[in-house]
């Protein structure tokens, strides 16, 4: 884990998540076995982007929401958003991005401890 990651774990696997556009960089098991692509810069070095309000991009990059335009580059704000964390208590974390609380651009992100089935 670096200054620019978040790092959770529980019985079953680790991860880290990036603070700049809170993409999963990194999904361990607890026997060390990595299941997401490595990064390589020769040919993509993303991994798992948060696409986030929208996959794609807007006509003209902007939207409309009750009448009002607003900008929107290709894929949303959230990858290019930087994201801290405002909350957690042991391994459970809630991050967030986009404006100041009560901002309608805000994104929070909830990271639970364990699994739940």
């Amino acid at each position: 884990m670096t200054a620019e990651t978040i790092a959770l774990a529980n019985d079953y696997i680790a991860v880290e998540i990036a603070a700049l556009g809170a993409e999963l960089r990194r999904l361990r098991d607890k026997a060390g076995r990595d299941f997401l692509w490595s990064g390589d810069p020769q040919y993509w070095n993303g991994r798992a982007p948060l696409l986030f309000p929208m996959v794609g991009r807007a006509a003209g990059d902007h939207i409309k929401i009750g009448g009002k335009s607003f900008p929107l580059p290709q894929h949303g704000f959230a990858r290019r958003s930087q994201f801290e964390t405002v909350s957690g208590l042991g391994h459970a974390r809630r991050a967030a991005a986009g404006g100041q609380r009560g901002d309608p651009r805000r994104l929070s992100l909830s990271l639970p401890a364990r699994h739940r089935p």
